[in-house]
């Protein structure tokens, strides 16, 4: 197989000259050329399968290049080079079937990784080519099958009868002894959002399950990793001819090396114990089962075996009351300082689990809703792309929880901050209401708050709400009573005193005033007792 780099800046040229490892790629011939016309001669002159070229070039583009050379019937494989991320760049080059597009300046191993999933495009076209009757095309896909009957195997939950899978194996002519033993290796990963605004998405699905193979299976092309995309994550099963406990840890943390060495995404990877094909499906489920759980293995290499059992939360978690308190005041060191001593309780006394992750985010959720609805503010205004995204990863890790709930506090005060910058003066005396109802609040007390005469502040109310701020006040005491009366089994007595009356008769006329019924009428009627 042979190679042409097409780039007028001869750096350029030597630098992936001199760096890839041709000979591990399958190249016998590289070729250079530093402008278009030199590279049409040399592949007029010699049969080239990939060719690497610079787009913005003095004399000629790149994509004049790749237009000629699909223009010759050439049908070889283009890696296309360039500076500007420009729409139409990518566009042209893909009507044109470039098969990737990389930026300047670019990382060598991600050029050397972009090239072995070049490679083995041209080499499975090739075998196409060469395959004549479908015995041929079998043998040359027999990667394609394999990874096709062990996903088939991973994915099913069908109880089989004996003999099966030996048939089954068969019958598709593979090797695998259905007895023998293998480790499964479950991979998650997670957070790729950084690496995937540097990488497309598909070159890096390519090469983050092409080292899975190379280091897990001892080779990316032998279809023993398959893998599962599902929302925010990618899960690659590796099915690993060995069961010495040492020789796993071993591969799986030269896999952590290399990984961290070119992402910035978390790695997590769940061992099992040796496993017959019939019961794959069995550790696969146990495996994704225990991402969601055992929240002190995320982003770290763990055995199945060593994950402890979940159990069942029946208690709150969060000192729900407490933290709507400290919200309302601003306060998101108090806030974010009982979210961590949970964290640290459960997490080193009772074992933090995924389930406990849920509550706890659903718990913080309720606190910042609750906040949200007391000032009348939407919850559809809290959430903005970064908070989803967030959101998701809270519930997988205890760094995750953090910073969800970080930003939470953050874009929640923001979004008060703004609604109040918006606010009309009835809206704030309002708001007033709201944080105070439960003493007594004078028109003067008002007034002098807003810094304005107490009967102007109440025209000015009355003009803009139609009533006047002592009849929006008691009305807003009310709502809060009833709210109780069906809430609680406190005496009414308590209730009316909860909610700013100091009188009980008087505030027993104006229930009835408001609801058509006494207190203990609307208790009795409202609640069914």
């Amino acid at each position: 197989m042979n190679v042409i780099i097409v780039d007028d800046d001869r750096t350029t040229v030597e630098v992936i000259e001199q760096n890839m490892d041709w000979k591990v790629l399958g190249i016998e011939g590289v070729y250079t050329a530093y402008n278009i016309a030199g590279a049409k001669k040399i592949i007029e002159a010699h049969p080239i399968d990939i060719v690497i070229s610079d787009i913005e070039m003095p004399k000629g583009s790149g994509l004049d290049l790749l237009s000629w050379f699909r223009e010759q019937k050439q049908d070889g494989e283009f890696l296309l080079l360039t500076s500007h991320e420009r729409f139409d760049y990518a566009t042209y080059a893909v009507r044109l079937h470039a098969s990737e597009y990389l930026l300047k300046p670019f990382d060598p191993v991600i050029m050397e990784a972009t090239l072995q999933k070049i490679v083995a495009k041209r080499r499975e076209e090739l075998a196409k080519k060469a395959s004549e009757n479908q015995g041929q095309w079998l043998a040359s896909n027999m990667r394609q099958v394999r990874l096709s009957f062990f996903r088939h195997r991973l994915e099913s939950e069908d109880t089989l009868r004996p003999n099966r899978t030996e048939e089954e194996l068969k019958g598709l002519d593979l090797p695998q002894n259905p007895q023998h033993p293998y480790t499964l290796i479950i991979s998650r990963v997670t957070e790729m959002e950084r690496d995937i605004e540097t990488v497309r998405q598909e070159l890096f699905d390519f090469i983050v399950t092409n080292i899975h193979g190379e280091i897990l299976c001892g080779s990316a092309d032998d279809g023993n990793v398959v893998v599962f995309r599902e929302e925010g994550q990618m899960l690659l099963a590796s099915v690993v001819d060995a069961t010495d406990e040492n020789v796993i840890q071993n591969r799986t943390k030269a896999l952590e090396e290399r990984f961290h060495g070119l992402f910035k995404a978390t790695l997590t990877m769940c061992v099992t114990e040796p496993t017959v094909i019939d019961e794959f499906a069995k550790a696969f489920r146990a495996c994704k089962d225990s991402f969601q759980q055992y929240v002190p293995g995320y982003g770290s290499t763990y055995f199945l075996r060593d994950v402890p059992t979940a159990d069942s939360i029946d208690h709150q978690m969060l000192p729900v009351a407490e933290m709507v308190s400290l919200l309302q005041k601003g306060d998101k060191f108090g806030f974010l300082s009982l979210v961590k001593s949970a964290l640290d309780e459960y997490g080193h006394n009772r074992g933090l689990t995924g389930e406990h992750l849920r509550r706890m985010y659903r718990e913080l959720s309720q606190v910042v809703y609750t906040v949200l609805g007391d000032a009348s503010i939407s919850v559809t205004d809290l959430f903005d792309e970064d908070l989803s995204v967030l959101a998701r990863n809270a519930q997988s890790s205890t760094m995750g929880m953090i910073r969800f709930s970080n930003y939470l506090v953050e874009r929640a005060l923001d979004v008060i901050a703004e609604t109040k910058q918006k606010e009309t003066l009835a809206d704030k005396v309002d708001r007033y209401i709201r944080e105070n109802y439960h003493r007594e609040i004078t028109t003067g007390e008002l007034g002098e708050f807003f810094h304005m005469n107490g009967e102007y502040l109440n025209k000015s109310y009355r003009k803009e709400r139609g009533v006047g701020i002592k009849d929006a006040l008691n009305e807003y005491r009310i709502e809060e009573a009833k709210k109780l009366l069906l809430g609680s089994d406190e005496a009414i007595s308590n209730i009316a005193t909860e909610v700013g009356f100091d009188n009980f008769t008087y505030f027993s006329t104006l229930f009835k005033k408001y609801t058509g019924s006494t207190p203990s009428q609307f208790r009795k009627t409202e609640s069914g007792v």
